[in-house]
């Protein structure tokens, strides 16, 4: 705001001047995400990204947000609340949407993990990112969002995100029907076919 300005220090604390006076915030004040690259006010609300998470300001302290994917909050390097709003990072991992409804969850209930989805290099999203790489996210007038990485800038519409495929059909290729008394080990052959993203085709058993 006019009268509120942050700052950002190399061990992982924040301060905060705001009409004359200075307040310091680290992990004692709930500030333990690492060093912080990504600062975002909106109303009245600071979002602060950094190496191990993302952290929210409001009613003068910070809470740690949780997500669903760890990996999702990870070295954060640009950060901003759309005009949806949703939540957008620039991430180790890629592009990262929080849709708007698990941000409003995560507001009513600090410690709701948010389920995230990561754009990564299967969806064309390539490119390096380094903790001195702020303001990497910003919204432009006409919805899309524009990402910046090391050697590659790209630009996201979310009014035309592609659909959410339907889980793969697992097929079972070969199982022994009868199992003569006192068997303990059982082999079965299976597969599923993912023509979309084969790269996120995960097994579970």
């Amino acid at each position: 705001t006019a009268n509120r300005v942050w700052l950002s220090y190399a061990d992982g604390s924040l301060a905060m001047l705001e009409n004359g006076r200075l307040r310091r915030y680290g992990a004692a004040q709930g500030l333990a995400i690492g060093k912080i690259a990504a600062l975002f006010e909106h109303a009245g609300q600071l979002w602060a990204g950094g190496e191990h998470g993302v952290a929210l300001w409001r009613d003068g302290s910070f809470t740690a947000l949780r997500s669903q994917d760890a990996a999702a909050f990870d070295g954060v390097v640009g950060l901003l609340r759309a005009m949806d709003g949703s939540l957008w990072l620039n991430a180790a991992s890629g592009a990262v949407h929080v849709a708007p409804a698990e941000v409003a969850q995560a507001l009513r209930e600090p410690s709701y993990p948010m389920r995230a989805r990561i754009h990564d290099a299967v969806d064309g999203v390539t490119g390096k990112i380094g903790m001195l790489h702020n303001q990497s996210v910003a919204e432009a007038a006409d919805g899309k969002l524009w990402f910046s990485r090391q050697s590659v800038t790209f630009w996201i519409d979310p009014r035309r995100m592609p659909a959410t495929l339907p889980a793969a059909r697992v097929e079972i290729g070969a199982v022994q029907e009868r199992l003569p008394a006192g068997t303990r080990d059982l082999q079965l052959t299976y597969n599923a076919s993912s023509l979309g993203t084969p790269a996120r085709l995960q097994f579970h058993y």
